[in-house]
């Protein structure tokens, strides 16, 4: 993943509170990683970045946001 796509997934908030090093680096924890892997994963099955925005809100309470998801999901497979 190129640095570029790092900084504008942060940007538009699909990365939120990435820690900076002392130098300005950006230090990714596993959840981080765990949640770039997602974006990844659901670009690859095609998903646009406002469907994955919406996804990652979902996630963060799976319980309520099943049915929605599995909604989202049917209706990609509509348009695939």
């Amino acid at each position: 993943m190129s640095a570029d796509t790092l900084r504008y997934d942060e940007k538009i908030g699909l990365m939120t509170g990435v820690r900076r090093a002392s130098r300005g680096t950006r230090v990714y924890s596993d959840k981080d990683l765990a949640r770039l892997r997602f974006i990844r994963r659901a670009q690859k099955m095609g998903f646009n970045l406002a469907e994955i925005a919406k996804l990652l809100t979902l996630r963060e309470s799976p319980r309520k946001a099943k049915p929605q998801v599995q909604g989202l999901a049917r209706q990609k497979l509509n348009e695939i």
